[in-house]
């Protein structure tokens, strides 16, 4: 295999002969690009606030979410909520996600659970 892999990267027809080599390395770039993206924000409660301001049908999702991790907050072995946990579609906490209100707690082929990343100024920014 060591052979095969020289003679792709040296040739420069690799594409050609080859197409599965540039799909590599494209996923390989957006895993990259994904990594970057899913650093820790956090959000005040004031930021929280106006994002709910401007998207108010996050604000049942979120109080969703406050009560199932207070329901489990004494599991050692929680892992997070789900989609159907709050009843939201995954595009909606993946915006969560990127706003910085959410983040990806725990993640296999089956399940993606997230947790809150501040709690309390969630809980206040619904007041």
């Amino acid at each position: 295999m060591g052979e095969i892999s020289s003679e792709i990267l040296d040739s420069k027809q690799s594409s050609a002969l080859y197409p599965a080599v540039d799909k590599f390395v494209d996923l390989r770039y957006t895993y990259t690009q994904i990594h970057t993206l899913t650093q820790e924000v956090k959000m005040s409660s004031r930021e929280i606030a106006e994002f709910l301001r401007e998207n108010p049908k996050y604000r049942d999702i979120l109080q969703r979410a406050i009560e199932a991790e207070e329901k489990n907050a004494e599991s050692p072995h929680y892992l997070g909520w789900e989609w159907y946990d709050v009843r939201a579609y995954p595009a909606q906490l993946v915006k969560l996600v990127i706003a910085g209100i959410t983040n990806v707690h725990f993640k296999s082929n089956s399940s993606t659970n997230y947790l809150l990343v501040d709690r309390d100024a969630t809980r206040q920014a619904l007041k």
